[in-house]
């Protein structure tokens, strides 16, 4: 690694296509039956649990998510979950160095958001994914017991 590293001369860019296509011949990616196993065992267990989880907050989320109580408590909740990922990403941010990449990867003649920008797009992903379930949950609860809600409200809960 060291050679082609140091006869990857000129910009950053080049010396970052240097290390990822010494890491793809290290480390070779798996075969199409590999990702299909993945895929099947994902998608197997996301239907079961979800289908658990659906029928579970159907029922429970209704007790407790009511049109009342969402508008007295969901601005303080909502207000408490973006101070707390305020202060997460104060300290942290959306992307998380493990101590190996800090001491080798980070102290290399790379750029910097050549090696951030796969980590912030799966972080912010996941943020995505993440508010788009307790969006999820907030109808479900709100739906719950018949009482149903418009599809207009329910889509500017997603939004």
């Amino acid at each position: 690694m060291g050679l082609a590293v140091a006869a990857a001369r000129g910009g950053g860019a080049q010396r970052l296509a240097a290390v990822r296509g010494w890491w793809r011949l290290q480390h070779p990616p798996p075969s199409l039956r590999q990702r299909l196993d993945v895929a099947y065992t994902t998608a197997i267990t996301a239907a079961i649990v979800g289908a658990l989880a659906y029928g579970t907050a159907i029922s429970a989320l209704a007790q407790v998510v009511t049109p009342d109580r969402l508008a007295v408590l969901g601005p303080a909740l909502v207000l408490l979950a973006l101070v707390l990922a305020m202060r997460w990403g104060a300290y942290h941010g959306p992307v998380v160095f493990t101590v190996a990449d800090v001491a080798f990867l980070l102290g290399a003649p790379l750029p910097r958001s050549g090696l951030a920008a796969r980590r912030l797009v799966l972080a912010l992903a996941g943020g995505a994914a993440a508010g788009a379930a307790v969006a999820g949950m907030a109808i479900l609860g709100l739906a719950g017991e018949g009482r149903g809600i418009a599809e207009a409200r329910a889509a500017g809960l997603v939004e």
